[in-house]
């Protein structure tokens, strides 16, 4: 029997117009999805400890071998991300994709 089965990613929608250190859920999934897809619909823009508990999810999620995606980034939000270099280190996508 295979033991390789495809795991399925985690959504979560941010529902915060500004994304704050305490917008984000605590995540340690050594064994969850494949991937967390990160819905940013709601978020128009996003404090400094916003920005860093995301990018302290992204380094643990990457250490535990699970990906982060930023879905439908706003464009403000998106602009913020640019003027830090986040944009480099986030997978930012559409819904869609």
């Amino acid at each position: 029997m295979p033991t390789d089965v495809a795991r399925t990613p985690l959504r979560i929608r941010v529902t915060d117009d500004v994304l704050r250190g305490d917008s984000l859920p605590p995540m340690a999934c050594p064994t969850g999805p494949q991937a967390l897809h990160l819905d940013l619909a709601a978020v128009e823009i996003a404090t400094a400890a916003g920005l860093g508990k995301l990018v302290a999810l992204h380094l643990e999620l990457r250490d535990a071998g699970v990906d982060l995606v930023l879905l439908n980034v706003r464009e403000e939000l998106g602009h913020l991300f640019e003027a830090t270099g986040l944009a480099k280190v986030f997978d930012v996508r559409s819904e869609g994709a």
